[in-house]
């Protein structure tokens, strides 16, 4: 299935993806930029992890929307756990974070500079699809 945005940038959905309304928010991120976005069809085979987007121009990227909106140090376990899946994280924080702009921006450079999540290249952060941070390794 294929969606077109006013935008310019599509929206494909692999046979099999179920995106979350919330997925779908963050795909908007890139339409708007007018840059196409396919879903991904989900690997049902054990221990094996699929990215959940491949977007045009910047390639695989899980989509992150973390539970715990008031811990930093949450969001950044996470993130280094998407390494054997992904080499691009695009976290959304909802409106109503706790963590600030400031904070969220510095996430990135925690990331590349700790102890795991060697497999990630790029951190994307938005919130309310609103660009906070775009860092890569």
């Amino acid at each position: 299935m294929s969606v077109s945005t006013p935008s310019g940038g599509n929206i494909t959905i692999e046979s099999g993806a179920n995106p979350s309304p919330k997925e779908l928010q963050s795909a908007s991120y890139y339409t708007e930029q007018g840059l196409n976005v396919k879903f991904l069809n989900p690997d049902n085979t054990p221990n094996v992890r699929t990215p959940d987007i491949l977007v045009d121009g910047i390639g695989n990227v899980d989509l992150y929307h973390p539970t715990n909106t008031t811990s930093v140090e949450a969001i950044i376990r996470a993130i280094k756990k998407k390494g054997s899946q992904t080499p691009t994280v695009h976290v959304e924080l909802p409106a109503d974070t706790a963590i600030s702009d400031a904070e969220a921006q510095h996430i990135p450079a925690r990331v590349f500079g700790g102890i795991g999540g060697s497999g990630i290249q790029r951190i994307i952060i938005t919130k309310s699809c609103q660009l906070i941070v775009d860092r890569e390794r």
